[in-house]
């Protein structure tokens, strides 16, 4: 069954998160489809809402390929077996520089919410090779986190069990054996613009401000 965007996504998972409410956590969105998500996630928990930069590391000659993923706090995954490839310099140049740039853009000169000590759910709008949720995964570690969960609507299964080896927990309402292309999985898979999710990050900012 489809979830109709990415704003019913977030609503039916944050169902399978009520059980971390008490415990005050801090939810991590990853831009961009993720924080539409996440923010469902933080409204109905009534916690707050950041978000951590992560791109994908992906070999640009057909069929491409994912290596790895990079964070904005320095965590940079690679696969073994494709590290070394000819395109790997240039990929993660143009990638950082990328980053950077998202980074700039949405923090906005609002400082990252501390997470030492906290539990975090990290928040993506679906999962495909893993690398990118886990890049958060880490870097959420890296911030200080005390226990870090990651969530997300759907994703498949070997990918979820493998990431349970690595993470605190993992919630993944849906886990096909084959997943496809993650746009599959919704009616309306549309790439959200920067504006809406920097949109989002400022009335999270206000509600967290009107909470105390």
């Amino acid at each position: 069954m489809r979830y109709i965007d990415r704003v019913d996504a977030g609503r039916q998972l944050a169902d399978s998160l009520g059980h971390l409410a008490g415990l005050r956590p801090v939810v991590l969105g990853i831009p961009r489809g993720g924080v539409i998500v996440a923010f469902q996630v933080a409204r109905a928990l009534e916690v707050p809402l950041d978000f951590v930069v992560v791109r994908p590391l992906v070999l640009p000659s057909p069929p491409e390929a994912a290596f790895g993923a990079i964070t904005e706090d320095g965590v940079r995954l690679t696969d073994p077996a494709l590290r070394y490839a000819a395109d790997v310099p240039a990929v993660q140049a143009a990638e950082v520089a990328a980053l950077q740039g998202q980074v700039h853009h949405y923090r906005a000169g609002r400082p990252p919410t501390c997470l030492s000590g906290r539990t975090v759910i990290v928040v993506d709008d679906g999962i495909t090779t893993g690398y990118t949720a886990l890049a958060a995964y880490r870097a959420a570690q890296l911030r200080g986190a005390a226990r870090t969960v990651l969530a997300v609507p759907v994703g498949p299964a070997r990918t979820v069990a493998e990431l349970r080896g690595y993470t605190d927990e993992v919630i993944c309402p849906r886990t096909p054996p084959v997943l496809g292309s993650l746009s599959d999985w919704y009616t309306d898979f549309a790439p959200p613009h920067t504006g809406e999710v920097a949109g989002l990050l400022d009335r999270a900012t206000r509600l967290a401000a009107h909470q105390g």
